[in-house]
């Protein structure tokens, strides 16, 4: 009698996120993780979500902006808010972003 090994379990592929078009801004955002959130834009690269993460900040970077325009608030300073999300900050500074939130900088 011979012993079988058992058959291994078929690996799921990776869901990967769909193609996301990005905003002149989410394009801004995306550059700007290269250059400044290096590991973290290779480990959203990796995971397919560079794109993905990059427009959901610059939605959130437009939103933050209509929204103090829309309610009588300065246009520069709704600009400005609209940046924080915008440029995200450095590694050093910001480890992990999960606690880095842009209306409180």
């Amino acid at each position: 009698m011979s012993l079988q090994r058992p058959s291994q379990p078929q690996q799921k592929p990776k869901a990967q996120a769909p193609p996301v078009r990005l905003s002149s801004w989410g394009q801004r955002v995306k550059e700007h993780l290269r250059q400044h959130r290096p590991k973290e834009a290779q480990r959203l690269e990796k995971a397919g979500l560079l794109d993905q993460e990059a427009q959901r900040w610059a939605d959130q970077a437009r939103d933050a902006l209509v929204d103090r325009v829309s309610q009588g608030g300065d246009p520069n300073l709704a600009q400005e808010v609209a940046n924080r999300y915008l440029y995200l900050p450095d590694e050093q500074s910001y480890p992990n972003l999960d606690l880095y939130d842009p209306l409180m900088s």
